[in-house]
């Protein structure tokens, strides 16, 4: 669908303006003196071997593993669970939007696209389409669809947040929500299956 394209813009243009911050000077990295390194203490070696309270309890222990390296990231799981028929779709109103979605020429085609262009196209072109992409949904289709609004809605957003130029909105912090949402790759790439297209 059509987020392969912003996520695409996305890398082009973040490699860009990391490409203006490498042109910035380089701060000087300042390297302590060997004389300034503090010693290690005499209680920390016994007869010239390192004791083990350096390893012991501090490094290894529960604290690596436990519950902190997993319980605070486990993912709460996906919506979009239901199993989807590569192809399926072919030949439905739905899938010929989709296609539609995919090939319509775009600002994002251009390697400079203007505000002008960018407001125009999300505001009355891609609004339109996308409304007669979810009218057509099917019903095993209708969790995706959902996922792909709500995923172009926020990058719209922070479009217009940003007076529609393209590299305040993929410098936007906002925008992250957007292009790292797992949710939103998966349900693009579970549509493309659906209409027998290569995501």
């Amino acid at each position: 669908m059509y987020r392969r394209r912003i996520v695409a813009l996305a890398a082009t243009t973040l490699l860009a303006l990391a490409a203006c911050g490498d042109d910035k000077a380089a701060t000087p990295t300042t390297v302590a003196p060997l004389d300034t390194v503090p010693a290690i203490p005499d209680s920390v070696v016994d007869g010239g071997n390192v004791e083990d309270t350096m390893v012991e309890d501090t490094m290894v222990e529960d604290t690596m593993v436990e519950d902190t390296m997993v319980e605070d990231t486990v993912d709460e799981g996906s919506a979009l669970t239901g199993e989807v028929v590569p192809g399926a779709g072919i030949g439905t109103e739905f899938c010929d939007v989709n296609t539609e979605l995919n090939e319509t020429p775009s600002p994002l085609d251009d390697s400079e696209p203007t505000p002008e262009a960018l407001n125009e196209y999300f505001s009355t072109t891609f609004a339109e389409m996308f409304a007669r992409f979810a009218a057509a949904a099917p019903a095993d289709m209708l969790d995706e669809v959902t996922v792909l609004g709500q995923g172009m809605d926020a990058f719209t957003e922070v479009l217009a947040a940003n007076d529609w130029n393209i590299e305040g909105a993929f410098s936007d912090p906002a925008l992250e929500a957007v292009m790292t949402n797992s949710d939103f790759e998966e349900a693009g790439s579970r549509v493309d299956s659906y209409c027998g297209m290569e995501s």
